[in-house]
């Protein structure tokens, strides 16, 4: 594990910031804008998710990086039809930009809620925890967090 990964690994009862992502309709655009402005950003990468069959399939988006040395900036963009990508352009039909905050917990369970609790205004968070199956039925994610939609 890194440097970075390990300091975004919670202890305790804290909660740190994970990530924020920007949802754009033009990847192109943004990440000439990005470079522009001096960032370097993690190569093109399409996500996956369980597809029906229990197999990786494509999730219908995509995204590029600014990796910070705490926690990163995901740039995501659709790139298909899919659920996925339906809520991504919802989101963008009220607004380009700032939709996700994704925080690091140390109990994904605790950390819900603290959500329900404290973030009136957000949407439904997603909690992403090692000890259930990950959305590829792999234990590849092994941080437990929760992402709020704004």
């Amino acid at each position: 594990m890194t440097d970075v990964a390990a300091a975004q690994i919670v202890e305790g009862p804290g909660i740190a910031l994970d990530h924020v992502a920007h949802f754009v309709p033009d990847m192109g655009a943004a990440e000439t804008v990005l470079e522009r402005l001096g960032f370097t950003l993690t190569p093109f990468s399409e996500q996956q998710m369980k597809g029906p069959d229990g197999q990786p399939a494509p999730a219908g988006t995509a995204n590029r990086c600014i990796m910070l040395r705490r926690g990163y900036i995901e740039i995501l963009t659709t790139t298909g039809e899919s659920e996925n990508a339906a809520r991504l352009k919802q989101a963008m039909a009220r607004h380009v930009g700032l939709h996700l905050v994704a925080f690091g917990v140390a109990d994904a369970r605790l950390g819900l809620r603290w959500q329900l609790r404290f973030l009136d205004g957000f949407s439904e968070g997603y909690v992403m925890d090692p000890a259930a199956p990950s959305r590829l039925g792999s234990e590849a994610e092994v941080l437990s967090y929760l992402e709020f939609g704004l």
